[in-house]
């Protein structure tokens, strides 16, 4: 069964792990010095949904909080960041299997027309949010939210990712935008194909400003990236510019790893 998207609480010990495929998706804890599982926390909503899948997470150490973009619930079916209490989890009992909804302190903020991928904790109290939209048309944001009040703070069209990484040294979000488009909206059902094609880019957004200063021509399905704050350079993989198909501006140059300065 997949696995994916973890974040580490390195104050307690913690490790969190999501598994978004399962029937019902649920996240594993597990102790970092013991390689231990903790416990096991289940998405299903308060209607009695399982969630539609978990993305990327982030924990606050600030807050004592664990953030996780939720790919749908019967309230928010196109993305929810839920903010889960790290006491509430610590407080779990070894080994049991609790559901989200039953942790005291949890907090569930709409994200919009989002389909949500990447997280990012921002300066002050912001949280940044990568939205992958499926919906033909919609516009392809990145979303700042408050991170206590879930409120949005701005709505920037530059979306289109996977991956969304802050780098404190230059105060900026950077994000692979493996699936943004010439005009800035979603292709059909926010793939990218012959018919409507994609042209990726690494996005980077002003955390200070909360706006777009560059777009910077990538390659075929680069949807992840890595920021060095100490030689100021971020890290975009790409594949084969001819596989998986849909990419107006990749010619047939092999999977590589671009690199860009970020200063």
């Amino acid at each position: 069964m997949k696995v994916a998207n973890g974040c580490v609480d390195s104050v307690h010990g913690l490790y969190m792990i999501s598994t978004p495929e399962a029937d019902t998706p649920f996240a594993t804890f597990i102790n970092t010095a013991t390689q231990a599982v903790v416990a096991q926390v289940t998405f299903t909503d308060p209607s009695g949904a399982p969630s539609a899948g978990l993305e990327a997470c982030r924990y606050d150490p600030a807050s004592d909080t664990f953030y996780v973009n939720n790919d749908g619930t019967t309230a928010n079916p196109n993305g929810e960041l839920e903010a889960i209490s790290g006491a509430s989890i610590r407080g779990i009992a070894p080994g049991a299997t609790v559901n989200y909804t039953d942790l005291a302190g949890t907090r569930a903020y709409s994200e919009g027309n989002c389909d949500p991928t990447g997280l990012a904790l921002g300066p002050g109290n912001d949280i940044a949010v990568n939205c992958r939209e499926g919906t033909t048309g919609a516009p392809l944001l990145v979303q700042i939210m408050d991170r206590t009040s879930g409120a949005i703070l701005a709505s920037i069209n530059a979306g289109g990712g996977d991956q969304l990484e802050y780098d404190p040294a230059t105060n900026r979000y950077y994000s692979g935008a493996s699936r943004w488009t010439a005009s800035g909206m979603a292709g059909t059902n926010g793939a990218c194909s012959a018919a409507s094609p994609c042209t990726p880019v690494l996005a980077v957004i002003d955390a200070a400003t909360r706006k777009l200063v560059a777009q910077l021509p990538t390659g075929n399905n680069s949807h992840s990236v890595a920021v060095d704050p100490v030689t100021f350079k971020a890290f975009v993989p790409t594949s084969s510019g001819t596989s998986p198909g849909g990419c107006a501006t990749c010619g047939a140059e092999p999977a590589e790893l671009i690199t860009f300065s970020t200063k």
